[in-house]
């Protein structure tokens, strides 16, 4: 009796693992990447980026929540010119008294490699821990139905450092 118990909980728990992790190994990710600072006085970046894993693309939105120490007078400045998506119906802007992103970008024809959303600018008045995480998002596949595609992304905590304040002489 055991060993009949012992098999088809082997075989169901067999069943689980491969019905589970193919769909967390091939999610669609939106990760953060820290670029490394030039200098006390250069803020801090952070790029936005997505991994579609080999799926096709069209639009991809989302939330950025920002929180932390460093957040207090901290400037957020967003840019997007260099992103993999070309058209911005909701175009990634901070918003201070929420202190998030919202963002919905699209490209036509897709995309189904990895690339940047954005960049994030952020300057700080004092040093401190930042935490950014990426909530409330979808992207969609490129297939003619607008199928949505879950997104995974873990949370970043970033240690901002106070931006110096450029010394000028009077002559």
């Amino acid at each position: 009796m055991f060993k009949i118990f012992l098999s088809y909980f082997v075989v169901a728990i067999s069943f689980l693992s491969l019905t589970c992790v193919p769909q967390v190994l091939f999610a669609t990710e939106v990760y953060f990447q820290v670029i490394p600072h030039t200098g006390s006085s250069t803020p801090t970046l952070v790029e936005v980026r997505i991994d579609p894993q080999s799926k096709k693309l069209n639009v991809v939105e989302g939330v950025l929540k920002f929180s932390g120490d460093a957040l207090a007078d901290s400037v957020i400045e967003v840019e997007n010119g260099q992103s993999i998506l070309p058209i911005w119906p909701t175009p990634p802007e901070y918003d201070n008294n929420k202190k998030s992103i919202s963002f919905t970008g699209g490209i036509p024809n897709g995309f189904d490699s990895p690339g940047l959303l954005f960049k994030l600018r952020i300057s700080a008045s004092r040093s401190g821990d930042m935490s950014i995480s990426y909530t409330d998002g979808n992207a969609y596949l490129n297939d003619g139905k607008g199928t949505k595609e879950a997104i995974d992304s873990e949370p970043l905590t970033v240690h901002v450092d106070k931006v110096l304040e450029p010394k000028t002489k009077n002559i």
